[in-house]
């Protein structure tokens, strides 16, 4: 399951495609802009994983086709242009992805062979290329042939390679890449020095990220507790959240994030305006449990 700014979409047991919220943009990819209160099926076809950005969604078939819908703007569905669609439309004719992320405006993926894509708004180096160009069609980073994963934030994007390695890259201002700075980058940029990252989860200016060993790490924008460290300092480099303990999944959202525990707890910790903490605080700084 993953959500956006105001829709949400997941897969249910044997891969069907349900979505379900704000629709004005033909988001939920049923082919129209009627928002739904309810989970909707998108279409009949079995499907490996979706991705939710602010007002489009891309996901992968079984086969491993590419499949975008939404809010065409900026090229963030990697069609050749800017046009919307509200039915999952085919990305180029490669059967080879296995991995997809959709940002704020941006699209990232990964192919089976270890190369990073990435298409969509370029304007804080999100895409990785070097430069701020805006891009209608997926386009290789780099030639590296080891990335694993792949997540696009809000202006910015973070990756793992095969080696253990962490990269992020974009904008900076909150210190959310880990480099140690608030300076942006327009090309992946290693986080540390360690080589034990496993996976990585990027909000609109906050990141968290796990190691092999079970230990969840979270950075960047922090002025109301988001980062779930009790405090409200940002933080420019990792930092672990030992409270947590190991084995953590972790869901980002704008000023908020979650936490599921390998116990089966849900937590959640940040900025609370419309409830979407689970509880009736204005903003909470350590994770606590969702009533």
């Amino acid at each position: 399951m993953d959500g956006g700014d105001y829709h949400t979409c997941g897969l249910r047991e044997g891969g069907s495609l349900w979505c379900w919220g704000r629709n004005a943009s033909g988001e939920l990819g049923i082919g129209t802009t009627e928002g739904a209160t309810v989970p909707q099926e998108v279409d009949e076809e079995v499907w490996t994983m979706v991705s939710i950005g602010n007002y489009h969604a891309c996901g992968i078939r079984d086969g491993g086709s590419l499949w975008c819908w939404g809010q065409g703007g900026s090229g963030r569905l990697g069609l050749g242009h800017t046009m919307g669609r509200q039915e999952p439309t085919r990305v180029g004719t490669e059967s080879d992805w296995e991995v997809v992320s959709a940002g704020g405006a941006h699209t990232c993926g990964v192919r089976s062979d270890g190369s990073l894509w990435c298409w969509g708004f370029g304007n804080t180096g999100q895409l990785g290329q070097g430069n701020t160009t805006t891009l209608n069609v997926p386009t290789r980073v780099g030639t590296d042939t080891n990335w694993a994963t792949v997540s696009a934030g809000g202006f910015y994007t973070c990756g793992t390679r095969t080696n253990g390695t962490l990269w992020c890259w974009g904008s900076n201002g909150t210190g959310h890449l880990g480099v140690g700075d608030t300076t942006g980058r327009n090309v992946p940029t290693q986080v540390g020095t360690a080589t034990t990252w496993a996976e990585v989860w990027t909000g609109d200016a906050h990141t968290c990220a796990s190691q092999t060993d079970g230990s969840l790490w979270c950075w960047g924008r922090n002025a109301q507790g988001t980062l779930g460290l009790g405090d409200t300092t940002q933080r420019d480099t990792p930092e672990e959240l030992t409270a947590l303990g190991a084995d953590v999944i972790t869901a980002l959202g704008q000023w908020h994030s979650v936490f599921l525990t390998a116990a089966g707890e849900i937590l959640s910790a940040g900025w609370n305006p419309i409830g979407q903490l689970g509880d009736g605080t204005a903003w909470v700084e350590e994770p606590r449990p969702v009533p």
